[in-house]
């Protein structure tokens, strides 16, 4: 019912959002063509907005608007005609037999795009951009996807409804109203109502800039939301500082969290956060850029922090014998790595506690930058990395200066450490999304749905050795893709 309503409607009012422009261009006439109508209407948003330039802007708008309908638009009605009616003719078809094309019991081909959709009709494109995901591991069909400015979203039934949870606190006490972007989402694990949301945009968005609102959490499934002023506290420092990441503990109610230069750390729901920062870096001195958790040796946390001096450090954090940091400095010869900027900028660990790292620096004989690949395992990880050599073994894999540049998601399949993930914004070739089969010798599978890539979960595990039945979810600018067999 909610599909043949949706249809209805778009059928109704086809071009809502650019209702006041409906009679220059919804019916064939002599002139102007819908082509050269809507380049006047282009035109008219350059000369009222002459310095907006972003992507939301009302140009931008426009011509995304006109790329999507010139091919969905019939230019040889006769003169007085609906250019619109073959494509209201495609929509009442679907309308009347939307189960052949949305059947949740069928899967078509290795993907499948699950939600939130986008609005073609209109708005900004952040309706469609997803920045994270949770699924929930004892019942899939229970998904959180976090908006770049449309809040946190929530599925039952595997994609097919969708309800936004932020919004509908607005008016019922919650000191967190509306629809603000949503970066990152962290579910307790003992109690799925008590959910974590770092607020705002992500800190290494392209298109709409960065911007953070804090910490905010529910303890009632999304009913009631609450700034979370202790640990905003916490990491203030001139303003709201933006969380790069939050997660709990596998298995655990422990919570930690990353954000500017500090570690940040709740050890259980009734706990105050503890800055648990290494006292071995002078305060405000290393940025930390990714967190991920110990498979095979549990209670232990891993944190990237970036380079000073040519030098970056993989973080250990051992909560089992008392909260003890060690440290791993990583250089490579014949490469520099910038302030704030390069070192392990994403990285992820396999069953067996082996690293896998994506390392980005300036290589010193072109000035160009350079993206690689590097692994060791954390229990014999090198003092140094030096001319491409660990003593547990390192393989590296340089890539063009498009590939990898820009990595936003990466994950080692937990069935098999040889089968790895990687979301790439801007992505080449028209792929967001790549897989390697090999341990990240070769990336010979891409896919794509948007050409940027935002976040990546696996929710269930292959152990074939190609991950042929991974289940996977990857956020980009079009909603969420779903994978539940094939390569990719």
């Amino acid at each position: 019912m909610k599909y043949k309503l949706l249809v209805s409607l778009l059928m109704l009012t086809n071009i809502a959002a650019f209702a006041q422009y409906d009679s220059a261009i919804r019916y064939r006439m002599a002139t102007p063509s819908f082509s050269d109508a809507a380049d006047t209407l282009i035109k008219r948003a350059v000369a009222a907005h002459p310095n907006d330039t972003g992507e939301a802007s009302e140009f931008n708008t426009f011509i995304k608007w006109k790329n999507y309908m010139s091919p969905r638009i019939c230019n040889d009605v006769v003169v007085g005609g609906d250019l619109f009616a073959p494509m209201n003719s495609a929509l009442n078809s679907y309308r009347l037999h939307y189960t052949d094309y949305c059947n949740s019991g069928t899967f078509n081909g290795s993907w499948k795009c699950i939600g939130p959709f986008n609005n073609e009709y209109g708005g900004e494109e952040q309706q469609g951009r997803i920045d994270a995901i949770w699924v929930n591991h004892r019942d899939t069909g229970c998904i959180l996807v976090g908006a770049n400015g449309g809040g946190l979203w929530k599925t039952n039934d595997g994609g097919l409804n969708w309800r936004n949870l932020t919004d509908a606190s607005t008016g019922n006490g919650s000191s967190v109203l509306g629809m603000p972007g949503v970066k990152w989402i962290a579910v307790n694990p003992f109690d799925t109502n008590i959910i974590y949301i770092a607020l705002g945009g992500r800190d290494d968005a392209k298109k709409t800039g960065s911007y953070s609102l804090g910490l905010a959490y529910t303890t009632d499934g999304g009913d009631h939301w609450f700034s979370d002023t202790a640990f905003n506290a916490l990491t203030y420092s001139g303003g709201i500082a933006t969380i790069s990441k939050i997660a709990y503990m596998p298995g655990t109610q422990k919570l930690f969290a990353i954000s500017g230069t500090k570690v940040l750390y709740k050890a259980n729901p009734g706990a105050t956060w503890q800055n648990i920062s290494p006292s071995a870096f002078p305060p405000g001195s290393r940025w930390c850029f990714d967190m991920n958790f110990t498979k095979l040796s549990r209670g232990k946390v891993a944190v990237a922090f970036g380079p000073t001096s040519d030098t970056s450090y993989l973080g250990i954090y051992d909560t089992t014998s008392g909260g003890v940091w060690s440290y791993v400095p990583i250089k490579l010869t014949g490469y520099t790595q910038r302030n704030d900027h390069d070192g392990v900028v994403k990285f992820s660990i396999s069953s067996q506690d082996t690293a896998y790292m994506w390392f980005a620096a300036v290589k010193d004989s072109t000035g160009a930058d350079a993206s690689l690949l590097l692994k060791s395992p954390l229990s014999s990880f090198s003092a140094t990395i030096q001319n491409y050599a660990f003593s547990g073994g390192l393989y590296y894999k340089p890539f063009g200066p498009q590939l990898f540049q820009e990595v936003k998601g990466f994950e080692v399949s937990p069935g098999n450490s040889n089968v790895l993930y990687v979301v790439n914004y801007n992505g080449a070739l028209g792929n967001s999304m790549y897989k390697s089969i090999d341990g990240g010798k070769t990336f010979p599978y891409g896919h794509s749905g948007h050409a940027d890539g935002r976040c990546l979960v696996i929710d269930t595990a292959s152990a074939n050795d190609s991950g042929l039945y991974d289940v996977v979810y990857f956020g980009n600018d079009g909603g969420i893709r779903k994978k539940r067999a094939g390569n990719m």
